[in-house]
């Protein structure tokens, strides 16, 4: 996990989230890509995504991006 909140609830963007969804797109093939796994991301920071395309056609399926603008709407994930 990796980000924050402000005092409102809203979730605040990240850097580096191309690297970080790939990172761990490479470790979940390596221990074995199941469909259980996923991210959630800052919706602020979805003009920021330039994934692979071996992780975007994943993300389709076996391991989905949802995009989150508060905090809340991760627990219901």
């Amino acid at each position: 996990m990796t980000g924050s909140m402000d005092q409102n609830g809203a979730v605040q963007p990240i850097g580096g989230v191309n690297e970080k969804i790939e990172g761990f797109f490479d470790l979940c093939r390596l221990r074995g890509l199941d469909g259980s796994q996923g991210v959630l991301i800052p919706a602020r920071n979805r003009r920021n995504l330039v994934l692979k395309d071996e992780v975007v056609q994943r993300s389709r399926g076996d391991l989905p991006h949802l995009e989150i603008d508060r905090v809340e709407e991760g627990s219901r994930r």
